[in-house]
């Protein structure tokens, strides 16, 4: 008997292919999770999920990649000043 994998059309894992706006949507999903780990951790009645990359692409969908880098800059000056990144970022984002 033969070995059936030969036949089958197995897809490769292959690395994403970030754009520019991929490697925005990284570094929000990489902040905004961290806060919610730390969130977890000091919180014993609702636990935060972590927010999925086609989630957060799907609530980002309507803003333009200029508007995004305005938004990491903004979110980049408040962990300077000590606020949480993950707050302004639902601030900004709110009205979207």
């Amino acid at each position: 008997m033969d070995d059936l994998s030969g036949f089958l059309r197995i897809p490769k894992k292959l690395k994403p292919n970030l754009s520019e706006r991929g490697e925005l949507l990284s570094y929000f999903l990489e902040t905004i999770n961290s806060s919610r780990a730390d969130y977890n951790k000091t919180r014993f009645t609702k636990q935060l999920r972590p927010m999925t990359f086609p989630r957060l692409a799907f609530l980002l969908t309507g803003i333009e990649t200029k508007d995004l880098y305005a938004l990491k800059s903004k979110m980049e000056d408040a962990e300077r000043r000590g606020k949480s990144a993950s707050a302004i970022f639902w601030l900004e984002t709110k009205g979207q």
